[in-house]
């Protein structure tokens, strides 16, 4: 996630993405199964950004289907990146913001 507000929290998606709704829904699917476990993974590249959440003015059903996804058993994490031209590394756990 690169998109980041004034309060710092990086938004997702910047366009509308019924494709991100889909995998978030097959995630949860897969996720009440027995011995399943599915996670998504947020990754924030933007060096001003403190937190993640669901940009629901671009895209309001990936912010419905979110909210799901982390009331259901699947595992939503989010991490911020320091980015560099040396590569990328996984600094610290950020929030997710709804």
């Amino acid at each position: 996630m690169t998109l980041a507000g004034p309060r710092g929290t990086a938004r997702f998606p910047d366009a509308p993405s019924e494709r991100a709704s889909k995998h978030l829904r097959e995630l949860m699917a897969l996720a009440r199964k027995p011995r399943t476990r599915c996670f998504v993974f947020f990754i924030l590249q933007n060096p001003w950004g403190e937190a993640v959440g669901p940009k629901d003015d671009t895209d309001p059903l990936f912010g419905k289907t979110l909210r799901k996804a982390l009331q259901s058993k699947m595992a939503v994490r989010a991490w911020k990146a320091g980015i560099s031209w040396k590569g990328a590394v996984l600094r610290k756990a950020v929030p997710i913001r709804l």
